[in-house]
C-alpha cells in the first residue's frame, strides 16, 4: 500500500483534492444561512452536544437535523440536580419557540448571527420545558465520566482546557487577560499535547511490539478526537 507522502507526490491527486476542498468551501459559504427545520416547529428531539449553566440559565447546543442553540431558565431549585453531573450526549425533548439569531444593529460590533452561522447554527430556541428521553452512547459516557472526575479538582478550569478542550469554565475576565497577553494558545489542545500523550502511552507499552504499540496509540487518538469534540 502506497504511503500518503508518495500519493501526494502525484500532481493530479493533489489537484483533485484541492478542487474538492474549494467546492466544499464554496457550498458551505453560499448555503450556510439555510435551515432545514421549519421555524414554526415547537418540539425538538435531539442530542446535547454542549451546555453551560449560569445561575438558573441553561444554554444548550442540541443536534436534531442540525444544531440548535437553546436557552432554558430553570424554574425550581430541584431542577439543578439534573445538571450536577455532565449531561453531554443525552437525548432530550425540548418544547419552545424557534427564531433566527439577530444581526448586530451597530456596525463593526459583535455579530451574534454570524458567530452562530460560523458554527453551523441557524436557529435559536427559547425553551419552555425540557425532558430527558435517552441516555448517551459509550463515547459520551466516557467523556462525561472524565469531565465529572476533572471537576473534583480545584484546578478544574485549567484541566478541562488541557484535557478535553473545554473553555466554558474559564471566566470572561481571565479569558480576556490570557488573550491580551498572547498566551491563550497555551491552554488549547495542540500538537504538543497530542505528542506528549502519545509519547507517554508508547513508553508505558515499551514491552509490546512496535506495530502493536502504534496500533494502540492510533486507536487512543481516534477516541481522544471524539472526547475533545475534534477541538
Amino acid at each position: 500500500m502506497l504511503r500518503l507522502k508518495t500519493i501526494l507526490q502525484y500532481r493530479y491527486t493533489t489537484l483533485i483534492f484541492l478542487l474538492i476542498v474549494i467546492l466544499i468551501s464554496f457550498i458551505r459559504y453560499n448555503f450556510k444561512e439555510q435551515s432545514s427545520i421549519n421555524i414554526n416547529t415547537k418540539e425538538i428531539i435531539g442530542t446535547i452536544l454542549d451546555y453551560n449553566l449560569e445561575g438558573n440559565k441553561l444554554n444548550l447546543i442540541i443536534n436534531d437535523k442540525e444544531k440548535i442553540k437553546a436557552t432554558y431558565y430553570l424554574k425550581a431549585k430541584k431542577e439543578l440536580a439534573n445538571y450536577k453531573k455532565s449531561i453531554l450526549g443525552y437525548k432530550v425533548k425540548i418544547i419552545g419557540t424557534l427564531s433566527k439569531p439577530k444581526k448586530n444593529t451597530i456596525p463593526n460590533t459583535f455579530n451574534y448571527q454570524e458567530y452562530l452561522y460560523n458554527s453551523n447554527i441557524y436557529l435559536t430556541m427559547n425553551v419552555d420545558s425540557i425532558s430527558f428521553i435517552g441516555k448517551p452512547n459509550t463515547i459520551y459516557k466516557i467523556k462525561n465520566y472524565l469531565i465529572d472526575y476533572i471537576n473534583t479538582f480545584k484546578s478544574k478550569v485549567y484541566l478541562n482546557m488541557f484535557i478535553v478542550g473545554n473553555k466554558k469554565y474559564l471566566d470572561e475576565d481571565t479569558y480576556n487577560n490570557y488573550k491580551s497577553g498572547g498566551v491563550l494558545h497555551i491552554f488549547a489542545i495542540s500538537g504538543m499535547h497530542i505528542s506528549l500523550l502519545s509519547l507517554i502511552i508508547l513508553k508505558l507499552l515499551f514491552k509490546l511490539k512496535e506495530s502493536t504499540k502504534y496500533l494502540i496509540v492510533s486507536i487512543f487518538l481516534i477516541l481522544y478526537m471524539f472526547i475533545t469534540s475534534f477541538s
